[in-house]
């Protein structure tokens, strides 16, 4: 079970065991990177003991995206929602990305746009066709 709460004028959804999976994540992250939870918090300019108290609290979705891109993982992972931890080159991409200009950067969004249409469109039509041979 989700529920949606807003938190900093964001939406954020949690799962049933939401908070206590972001925190477990988060540990899990940095001690695959071999950084101390202090360091992190230091580093994210975050309150002392922030990321520990991330299972009592309700981090709003401007801390979660701020954790994710440190941790280069997505804020879905530190949700989970479903996905893979992280992509190896999350990071990379995002990182030139935001080095273009706004013209080009839309125009990556643009082609990015059309592959899931196109992913979609193709998973629909396999469900479809599933679905008439089981008829």
């Amino acid at each position: 079970m989700q529920n949606i709460q807003i938190v900093n004028n964001n939406f954020v959804f949690f799962s049933e065991f939401g908070k206590m999976a972001i925190k477990e994540r988060v540990i899990t992250e940095l001690k695959k990177k071999g950084i101390k939870a202090f360091q992190a918090e230091e580093d994210l300019h975050l309150a002392r003991g922030y990321i520990s108290k991330l299972d009592k609290s309700n981090p709003g979705a401007d801390k979660l995206i701020l954790l994710a891109d440190y941790l280069g993982v997505t804020v879905d992972y530190l949700l989970d929602r479903h996905t893979p931890a992280y992509s190896p080159h999350i990071a990379d991409f995002a990182s030139r990305l935001i080095k273009l200009p706004p013209d080009y950067q839309r125009a990556v969004y643009e082609a990015l746009d059309y592959q899931e249409y196109k992913y979609e469109k193709s998973k629909n039509s396999l469900e479809l066709s599933r679905e008439e041979n089981d008829a």
